[in-house]
């Protein structure tokens, strides 16, 4: 953990790290020293769980067939995705714009409305 210190920026909100992980599946993270801990902070993956293999297989198809598409072409999932997302908005007539990141987004909405 030293090396952690020694290379990344302490965050004055956050907990220092408090192990260093091998591998984690399911809610459950592994240290070096075999000892496994539930993970209740999870970040992006508390909904699905770490190696979630539906999640792994769907990532792995769809590496398979396009892993990337630029938004000057129209792809299929994408357009799956967005109108997924707008059917749960409640106001008709809305679109939706990927970006890279929340900052992007949010820099992006700032700038549009």
């Amino acid at each position: 953990m030293q090396k952690d210190n020694d290379f990344f920026i302490s965050q004055s909100m956050s907990t220092p790290c408090l192990n260093v992980i091998k591998s984690a599946s399911g809610i459950y993270i592994e240290d070096f020293s075999g000892r496994s801990y539930m993970d209740f902070h999870g970040n992006y993956v508390h909904q699905v769980g770490y190696a979630n293999p539906r999640v792994i297989e769907a990532v792995r198809e769809q590496l398979s067939v396009l892993h990337f598409s630029p938004r000057r072409y129209a792809n299929e999932k994408a357009i799956e995705l967005a109108e997924k997302l707008i059917s749960f908005m409640p106001d008709k007539g809305r679109k939706v714009l990927f970006t890279p990141n929340g900052a992007s987004s949010v820099s992006i909405a700032l700038l549009v409305f």
